[in-house]
């Protein structure tokens, strides 16, 4: 998954702000299709990207490996030959769907002042044709790290 940090900084006019570093999150193990095979040869937790999970669930996680800085995920999306300005383009969007459709419940817990500050985190899978999808909006993003990249993002 990919987690990208938006500061929203007013809601009139509507404000916000994308954060260059993200935060790229790997599975633990490779996908596996559930509808191939047998039922007992699915390992359920194996497609979790959460890192603090994962260190808990398996003693070899190793976060170098599973949580990249936004220039390895920009250079590996180069390397496979897709465009960055596609995706970018699309989570852009999302991102301005997301706050659009939040707007007026936002306006209505800020009944004093249309100024506010507030940290979201979208996190976001890419399928193999670039296509972006939103997982989940996170108003109250995680403070907890797995260190690396992940300690730098959040400190």
């Amino acid at each position: 998954s990919v987690g990208i940090y938006l500061s929203v900084s007013n809601l009139q006019p509507l404000e916000a702000w994308l954060h260059r570093e993200m935060l790229v999150l790997l599975c633990t193990k490779p996908y596996q299709d559930p509808y191939q095979g047998t039922s007992s040869n699915i390992e359920l937790l194996a497609h979790l990207t959460n890192g603090l999970l994962n260190q808990r669930l398996d003693a070899e996680y190793d976060a170098r490996e599973r949580v990249w800085t936004t220039d390895r995920l920009l250079a590996h999306i180069k390397k496979k030959g897709l465009s960055w300005t596609y995706i970018e383009k699309q989570i852009r969007e999302i991102a301005a769907f997301v706050l659009l459709a939040s707007r007026q419940q936002l306006i209505r817990a800020s009944k004093k002042s249309l100024r506010l500050f507030s940290h979201w985190r979208l996190d976001f899978l890419f399928d193999d044709d670039s296509k972006v999808w939103l997982l989940e909006a996170e108003i109250v993003p995680s403070t907890g790290t797995i260190g690396g990249v992940d300690e730098v993002l959040k400190t």
